[in-house]
């Protein structure tokens, strides 16, 4: 299942995109950050995070310490999407 929603305080945007297979889930963040006013139109910085169930994840996919920030691209969205979609728990770090 996909779901998103969008969040809008002032200057300042969100949306946030879920892909959700059983107990799996990749939570995708895109926000236009503190970007100034006249730049604001395109939402640049994106993050995401990986679940299983209420367990984050995401650095035993990823590696890291506990809660770094991984930033969203292809390469990391592939990776992730490759997490969500096999059948066994978890994914060793590359």
């Amino acid at each position: 299942m996909i779901q998103g929603t969008v969040l809008a305080i002032g200057t300042r945007r969100m949306a946030n995109m879920t892909f959700t297979n059983g107990n799996k889930v990749i939570s995708l963040t895109i926000d236009n950050g503190t970007m100034p006013e006249e730049e604001d139109s395109v939402m640049k910085r994106a993050d995401l995070r990986l679940y299983n169930g209420k367990e984050d994840v995401t650095t035993s996919v990823f590696g890291g310490t506990s809660y770094a920030i991984v930033h969203a691209n292809v390469d990391s969205m592939a990776k992730a999407m490759q997490w969500l979609q096999r059948s066994s728990w978890g994914m060793e770090t590359a």
